[in-house]
């Protein structure tokens, strides 16, 4: 009985209906910054499942596993950015992968960048 009462009240209160404050958005009050800094961190688990009498085991590894499942694991961090000031800009990207089966270099590489310059305009 108490259940089915704090059950309604529940029910009772969330019918209720709410007035929100009224908020209004400029964005010409929004200050823009010079600079942008991006990423992500990615990991992944992967747990196989392997048939030991299965003619492509000894294919695909050189020694295969021992046991009826491989785990492996795989981490990988990418961050950029962005620097833009008057009329000239940068733009950087880094990575670095860790744990990746396909034997990818654990150490931080530079994955892209470039430099540019917007035209000033035309008459």
């Amino acid at each position: 009985m108490m259940r089915r009462l704090a059950v309604g009240l529940v029910l009772a209160a969330a019918a209720v209906p709410v007035q929100a404050a009224d908020y209004s958005f400029d964005a010409s009050e929004l200050e823009p910054r010079a600079y942008e800094i991006n990423g992500f961190l990615e990991g992944r688990y992967e747990r196989l499942w392997l048939r030991s009498g299965a003619a492509l085991l000894p294919l695909t590894f050189a020694t295969p596993p021992s046991g009826d499942a491989l785990d492996r694991g795989a981490a990988g961090v990418e961050l950029g950015g962005t620097y833009r000031r008057n009329i000239f800009g940068l733009y950087a990207r880094a990575r670095r992968c860790r744990g990746r089966p396909d034997g990818v270099d654990p150490r931080v590489r530079l994955a892209g960048g470039r430099a540019a310059r917007k035209p000033v305009g035309g008459p």
